[in-house]
């Protein structure tokens, strides 16, 4: 391991600890006497996620904290709770051996899981934003015919205005 400071390649390891997801180590330079952390995570079976729409990408354990992190708001929920929820998603999926296709859905649920222990409204926030399961609301709007107002005032809400042909007058 080499120094973050003076970049020497010599450094020695004063304390070492096993954490939740791996091993934390205090490191020493013999060099210039720098002190700093090191933290080693078990490697696991690549995780991918497949989205709603076909695409498959990495599993971002970060996505799912900015995400907690939105929706808890103001909410009496610290970072570190934050955290280890994103952990424990993690975790419940990670399996030895070959990469693990995931449902992005399967991910939702998983973290409304989770969130209904820490903050029940704050999972309630997250089942709002984040349509969990095959069907969500966007989905089951797309069944609806364009022109009902059912769905105009479904696309308003969601931000989208509704369109309009050419020529045609505003709709109400």
């Amino acid at each position: 391991m080499r120094c973050p400071r003076c970049n020497a390649a010599d450094t020695k390891v004063v304390d070492s600890r096993e954490v939740r997801d791996g091993v934390r180590r205090r490191r020493e330079c013999t060099g210039c006497g720098f002190r700093f952390t090191t933290r080693e995570r078990f490697d696991f079976a690549p995780l991918l996620v497949v989205k709603r729409n076909g695409r498959v990408e990495s599993f971002d354990r970060s996505k799912i904290v900015a995400a907690v992190k939105l929706v808890t708001g103001k909410r009496p929920v610290s970072l570190a709770a934050i955290e280890a929820l994103a952990f424990e998603v993690e975790r419940s999926f990670m399996t030895v051996g070959n990469e693990v296709r995931i449902p992005s859905w399967e991910i939702a649920r998983a973290v409304r899981r989770e969130l209904e222990r820490l903050d029940p409204v704050a999972a309630r926030r997250f089942g709002a934003s984040y349509q969990e399961g095959e069907g969500g609301r966007l989905e089951k709007l797309d069944a609806l015919p364009a022109r009902t107002p059912a769905r105009q005032l479904a696309l308003f809400d969601e931000g989208q205005a509704p369109r309009q042909k050419e020529g045609s007058k505003p709709l109400p």
